[in-house]
This record gives C-alpha cells, sequence and structure tokens, in this order.
C-alpha cells in the first residue's frame, strides 16, 4: 500500500513555483548562501535576464557558477575553505615551485593520480635561474641542454646536496671555474657556462615547462610529448592506402587488412565469440585474415583467373604485410583491361571472399559487406 498524501499537499504540487520562489530554495539549501545575499558572489545567467544561478547540488556533486574573474575567484576560494572547514574535506595544493612529491598519506582519488605522475611532470620542467633560492643545484634542470647534473658531477652527488649555485658564482659575479672544474666534467662545463649566474638581488626562480615555445604548461603539449613515445613507426604503407584514388571504404578495408583487425574466425575464437578457428570455406585451415584474402583454397582458385601466369609464383610467396605492400606499389598494368594493378587489387582483395562465402560468412546489403556471426551481423566494411 501507498501513502495517501493530504488533498493540502497534492493541490500546492499543481501550483507553478515562481522564479523568486526558485531563488529562495537554492539560497536555503546550505549555508553557500551569504555570499550572495552580501553581493560579494555573482551568480551566473545562462540568458539575459533569466535566474541567477549560483550553486547546484546533486546526490554526491556540488557545481558553482560565478564570473570569470579574479575577485569572484577570491569568493569561491573563500567559500571552498569554509565549506572545507564545515565538512572536513581538504584541499591540496603545491607550496614550493617544484617539490619532488605531492603524495599524502590520505587524499583524493584525483590527487592521488596526479602523485602517481609527479615524476614524470618533474622531469620535463626546467627552472629559469634568478637568485638560486629555490633550485636544487644537482636535481633540477637548470641547464635545458643538460637535465639533472648529477649524471654529469665528477663527485658523489649525495655529498654535495649542501651547495647551491651561489657557491660556483665568484664575487664579482662570474661562474668560479675552479668550483666548476672540481665537480664536473669539460663537456658540462662548456654548458654551464651559457647559463646566465645567480644573483642575490634578482627576481625568485622561475619553474618552465620544456616543451612549449613560451614554456607555460600546455596540456595538449604535454599529450603528445607523453603519447609520442607510444606511437608506432610511420609506415610507407600508410601513405599507398591513403593517396590512392579508390572509394573511402577501400582505403579502410586495406588499412584494416594491414593491421590484422577483420574479424576472422582465428581473432574471434581467442575473443570467446566462434566455436573453432577453423574457415568456414575450405574447412582445413585457421581463418586468419591473409587466409581469407588469398589463401583459402576457393579464393586463391578466383585470384589464378584474374593473375597472369607469370605473377602467380611471387604473388602467393609472401607474408601479409609484404603482400599488401608490393600489390598497392607496382607499377604492373594488367594486360587483359589496361588498368593499373593496385586498382584492380584493391577492389578484387575486399570483394573475393565475399564474392564466395556470401550464403556462409558474409552478408551483402546496400551499405556494405558485413559479417555474420552468432546470430548477429556487424558491419565492418
Amino acid at each position: 500500500m501507498f501513502p495517501v498524501l493530504p488533498s493540502s499537499v497534492t493541490q500546492n504540487l499543481d501550483d507553478v513555483p515562481s522564479n523568486q520562489e526558485i531563488y529562495e530554495a537554492l539560497k536555503d539549501m546550505a549555508p553557500l548562501k551569504a555570499p550572495v545575499d552580501e553581493r560579494r558572489w555573482s551568480p551566473f545567467r545562462f540568458i539575459r535576464n533569466g535566474t541567477p544561478l549560483s550553486h547546484l547540488f546533486f546526490a554526491d556533486d556540488l557545481i558553482l557558477y560565478a564570473r570569470a574573474d579574479l575577485d569572484q575567484a577570491d569568493v569561491l576560494e573563500s567559500i571552498l575553505s569554509e565549506f572545507g572547514r564545515f565538512s572536513g574535506h581538504k584541499k591540496y595544493r603545491v607550496i614550493d615551485t617544484c617539490p619532488t612529491t605531492i603524495a599524502r598519506s590520505s587524499c583524493t582519488p584525483l590527487w592521488r593520480a596526479l602523485s602517481n605522475g609527479w615524476d614524470e611532470f618533474l622531469s620535463n620542467i626546467a627552472s629559469s635561474v634568478g637568485n638560486g633560492n629555490s633550485i636544487r643545484l644537482y636535481s633540477d634542470i637548470w641547464v635545458p641542454t643538460l637535465g639533472p647534473l648529477y649524471q654529469h658531477t665528477l663527485a658523489n652527488p649525495n655529498s654535495l646536496e649542501a651547495l647551491s649555485i651561489s657557491d660556483f658564482v665568484s664575487r664579482d659575479g662570474t661562474w668560479s671555474m675552479p668550483m666548476l672544474h672540481r665537480h664536473f666534467n669539460a663537456d658540462a662545463i662548456a654548458h654551464i657556462i651559457g647559463i646566465r649566474c645567480s644573483d642575490p638581488l634578482d627576481v625568485v626562480d622561475r619553474a618552465m615547462w620544456c616543451w612549449t615555445t613560451q614554456h607555460t604548461f600546455a596540456l595538449k603539449s604535454a599529450y603528445m610529448h607523453l603519447a609520442s613515445s607510444h606511437w608506432p613507426p610511420r609506415q610507407t604503407i600508410w601513405k599507398l592506402i591513403w593517396r590512392m584514388a579508390i572509394p573511402q571504404r577501400l582505403h579502410l578495408f586495406l588499412w584494416l587488412a594491414y593491421q590484422q583487425n577483420i574479424m576472422t574466425n582465428a581473432t574471434r575464437y581467442c575473443r570467446n565469440l566462434a566455436p573453432s578457428r577453423t574457415c568456414p570455406l575450405c574447412g582445413n585451415l585457421p581463418e586468419s585474415v591473409l587466409h581469407t584474402l588469398r589463401d583459402c583454397a576457393d579464393v586463391r582458385h578466383l585470384w589464378s583467373q584474374i593473375l597472369p601466369d607469370a605473377v602467380q609464383r611471387p604473388f602467393f610467396g609472401s607474408n601479409l604485410h609484404n603482400w599488401l605492400s608490393c600489390n598497392l606499389s607496382t607499377a604492373f598494368i594488367h594486360p587483359s583491361v589496361g588498368l593499373p594493378w593496385p586498382l584492380i587489387f584493391s577492389a578484387f582483395v575486399r570483394n573475393a571472399a565475399p564474392l564466395i562465402a556470401s550464403q556462409l560468412f558474409w552478408k551483402a546489403s546496400e551499405q556494405g559487406w558485413s559479417s555474420r556471426y552468432d546470430g548477429k551481423t556487424s558491419r565492418y566494411f
């Protein structure tokens, strides 16, 4: 049985609240209303003359809205500080220019993720020498062409932690060559003397991001630097495939075939999507990409019908990558039709197996060919 609400309550539910009532309800939801009442917090309006919106509460989230300027940033800073004081939540910040670690024994998942990647971040930060007070001589990167100087020292870096940049500057404000020769090799010294000496009266040292011309941090530059080390080497097959004057669906199919990303039985069996890795056409060998496109007995027979006798032996004797690369880059003109072989090959390699297996594995449609397995149809090309 569901509880029955009094008629006085249900009658009020039919009334549409006014903007003022909504505004007052939002202000009464939490102590965050105080800055708005004091006209310090400037709420956000999504449309001109619309209802001002200062905050939204969700089950486990809170969104704050304010005008984008420094004054409102200070207001939000004070609000978050007060919120943390009442709720027990803490704000974490980096006080030093570049601390060696930002790990905390108890912190949020976001801060924990930042601390896990902090070493990688520090390896891409260089220091611009000012007064030299905050730069660690051997561990910080203040000579960008060398990296950390502990890799170039003649002494044990652990015994020299107490030294600072100012210890290597003579009284006349130039580098002290005797000190440099005592601690660093000749190649390192040649780079160090190209750096401006520290000056106690100069500005504080400044951290610089190594991967932008302005030396300011940009998320795009960080992503490019981190991801570039995991990119595969450049392949000439890329230009061969994507610069051909063929339909886009052929470009895509050839690239998927070269990357061996076609869902053959061998791939589907490894993913527990097929009971066997055997080719459904011949039923003898595992259905790999190369077997599907060339080596299956039925497909091989079709290739033999259009290939001249002189090129059949090398055509069937190479691996998948060499097979695709050679046939897409050759200047051979087919004697019967007078067309470049790469055009004929790209069209036939996509359609040879579907022509044979239209009733077994492939299903033709107006949009293209799609694979059919386990009662489901998935379009691939």
